[in-house]
Order: structure tokens, then sequence, then C-alpha cells
């Protein structure tokens, strides 16, 4: 009952650079944590089979996409990167604070809290029965997609239509 876990500052990145096309999934905090009746960090020591509630936390998730991106490669190699070398790089993009990167949203940074809450109740006729309740809230939700964007996509989607077309006779090519 009393599992925390916490994730900050997540970057992923996605580069084609035959068709010069970048995804990035970007999260600044996840993280879910045991509360009380009034939602405050609590540590359970009982009771916690009968009733448990968690809150879980999203900070900053962003969807981008640059249509007309390079490869990402940074002065030196990675592996000698300092830790303040990649938090140069990566910040920007994570806290979305970058200046070129409004026009490459696809989901702009939306913030959400969950409150998970179950209870375990006996009825009366001596049967178990468990209640699940989820409370979402949002800040705000934001969708774009620029035309350069949109055509990049579908054309990558092609490419993959058109490789799982020839994989089921792709054992039959010739070498």
């Amino acid at each position: 009952g009393n599992l925390q876990f916490s994730f900050t500052n997540l970057h992923i990145r996605v580069e084609d650079p035959y068709w010069g096309i970048s995804f990035h999934f970007t999260i600044q905090e996840l993280s879910g944590i045991t509360v009380d009746e009034s939602g405050k960090p609590t540590f359970v020591t009982s009771g916690y089979k009968e009733h448990l509630r968690k809150l879980f936390k999203l900070r900053k998730m962003t969807v981008y996409c640059d249509s007309q991106s390079q490869e990402l490669v940074p002065d030196e190699p990675w592996e000698d990167l300092s830790g303040d070398a990649w938090d140069d790089f990566f910040l920007p993009h994570i806290e979305a604070t970058s200046d070129n990167l409004s026009c490459w949203f696809l989901l702009r940074p939306v913030d959400a809290n969950l409150t998970y809450e179950r209870t375990y109740r006996t009825k009366a006729s001596d049967t178990s029965h468990i209640d699940h309740r989820l409370n979402l809230s949002l800040d705000e939700i934001s969708l774009s997609s620029s035309q350069m964007q949109y055509l990049s996509i579908q054309r990558m989607l092609q490419t993959f239509e058109l490789l799982s077309t020839r994989a089921a006779h792709f054992r039959y090519r010739p070498y």
C-alpha cells in the first residue's frame, strides 16, 4: 500500500534521418504517492486492504514533432557528457522553454492530477465488494499540427505500410 515513485526530466526522442523528422515525448514529472483523506502524503501501517488512496501527478507532458530536424549530436561523444551538459542539452525541451519549440508541439504541455481510491466493503449477505474511484483533473489539453508536420507523418506512415506489406514476402528476396 505504500509504494511511491517519481520520474523527473524524461525525454524520449526518435529520429529518422532519412525523412528528416523527429518525434519527442517529454515529461517533467510523473509521481505517485499514498495520501490520507485530506490529500496529504502519509505512510499507511494498517487498514490498507480496506481503504487505499493514491495521488498521481503529471507535470508538463508534451509530444512534439520537428519535420525538418537534423540529427541531434553534441559537441563531444554522448558517453563523455557531464550531467550539466545533459541538462543543458535536454532541459529546454523538457521544460518547454525553448523559443523554437512552440511551432513543433503536437500536444502542448499538459498538467494533470489523478486520485485513486479503493474501498473494500463486506455487505450484509457476507459477500465482498470493492469500490474503485478515480478523479482526473486536467488543466488544459491542446492538440495541433502544422501542414508540414501532417505531411511528414503521413509520408512516414506510408513507408511503414509499404514495409509491412513487403514483410510477408521478404524471406523470398534473393540475396
